[in-house]
């Protein structure tokens, strides 16, 4: 089977979810399995690396090179909870090229891939927090109260109060845009049931 695991960020970036990523990976091409690992660039490391039996792909975003300021630490990129059109044209020739059985994604660059450029392709998602349907990838409000689900409403101020209301009202209109792309997704899991509840 040949799988492509995209994920925001991988090795050597160093996170739970990170490591379940690589652990994943790392176990299927053990299994026999042709693994390839997309992720976001990260200044130092090479565009093309086989690590472990799986091929890893360091894909630029155009967003990082237009409004770098956005990330807080350029180390630690991160994939906006939109498609981001440089790194989605990318990832659509490495899918041409490998021609997957699946893409298994993660976090927000699930949204560069539930586009037309993938109209054969099935996209299984593992949710790990809440950040495909909250900005703050916490649902919690910013009054500290459990957040009853994504509204324009409430989102922008929300996502301010955490982020700035600059950056935060772009991730949270960013975040809300892309919620009807997530109806492309074939499959769904959780990490644990609290958050499949959540997201259901």
């Amino acid at each position: 089977m040949r799988l492509i695991e995209l994920t925001d960020l991988y090795r050597p970036v160093i996170g739970g979810l990170e490591r379940f990523v690589a652990l994943l990976s790392e176990e299927l091409a053990r299994r026999g399995h042709e693994v390839h690992v997309v992720t976001s660039a990260v200044p130092g490391t090479p565009a093309v690396e086989m690590s472990a039996g799986v091929t890893v792909h360091r894909l630029p975003l155009l967003y990082q090179r237009l409004a770098p300021r956005l990330s807080q630490d350029a180390t630690r990129p991160f994939h906006p909870p939109a498609p981001d059109p440089l790194f989605r044209r990318l990832l659509a020739e490495i899918v041409q090229d490998v021609n997957p059985d699946v893409i298994h994604a993660h976090a927000w660059s699930v949204f560069s891939c539930l586009t037309r450029a993938f109209p054969r392709t099935p996209v299984m998602v593992t949710a790990h927090d809440p950040s495909l349907v909250c900005a703050r990838k916490s649902l919690a409000h910013r009054s500290g109260a459990s957040c009853p689900g994504p509204s324009w409403r409430r989102c922008g101020p929300c996502a301010s109060s955490q982020y700035g209301p600059a950056k935060g009202n772009v991730l949270a209109a960013a975040s809300l845009s892309s919620l009807r792309l997530l109806k492309k997704v074939a499959t769904f899991t959780a990490v644990s049931d609290y958050l499949a509840n959540r997201l259901s």
